[in-house]
């Protein structure tokens, strides 16, 4: 199992359609026409419950054992974020102070933790076919002086090394060792 592929139940309805719960999340309920449809539809319902525990600043749980069941798999780029935003809560850094922390606006750090937002270039094994000039520019050097513009693959290591420097200052705050 990895860390965020949740079991689900599926049950016959009396309209002839599956419906899916998820015994992790009471608030997580879908249905399909099948199967494989209501499967389908489960990630979208899982994905749909863990934007709302996160905009009500709550715990995302740890899958519970599959036991048989069938399972759902959260999308890498949401698991990615549902990840950074565990870690902050552990952490107990808001997104306001993650901002300043990290120099962001708050709708940076929006983003970075939006499930619904996507960032396709991450899996893209296209050449680069974009200008000289275009290159340059989405390789750091802004026009306008602001700060260089980052795929999600920098954004992620950025994040990473300045997360461990804010843990190693909340660590010592709270008595831990650095």
């Amino acid at each position: 199992m990895t860390a965020f592929t949740y079991p689900v139940r599926l049950e016959e309805d009396d309209n002839d359609t599956i419906m899916v719960t998820f015994p992790d999340f009471r608030e997580g309920v879908t249905f399909g026409e099948d199967r494989e449809d209501a499967l389908y539809h489960a990630v979208d319902a899982l994905e749909t419950v863990i934007i709302g525990r996160m905009a009500d600043r709550k715990e995302i749980p740890l899958p519970s054992p599959a036991r048989g069941r069938p399972t759902v798999t959260l999308p890498l780029q949401s698991a990615i974020k549902t990840a950074i935003y565990q870690a902050m809560r552990q952490r107990k850094t808001t997104k306001g102070g993650l901002a300043r922390k990290l120099g962001w606006n708050p709708p940076q750090v929006d983003r970075l933790l939006g499930l619904r937002y996507r960032t396709p270039s991450i899996f893209s094994n296209r050449p680069w076919r974009r200008s000289a000039k275009k290159r340059k520019y989405a390789s750091g050097t802004r026009r306008d002086g602001g700060a260089p513009r980052l795929d999600f693959g920098q954004l992620l290591a950025l994040f990473a090394t300045r997360f461990r420097v804010v843990a190693s200052a909340v660590g010592r705050r709270a008595g831990a060792a650095p």
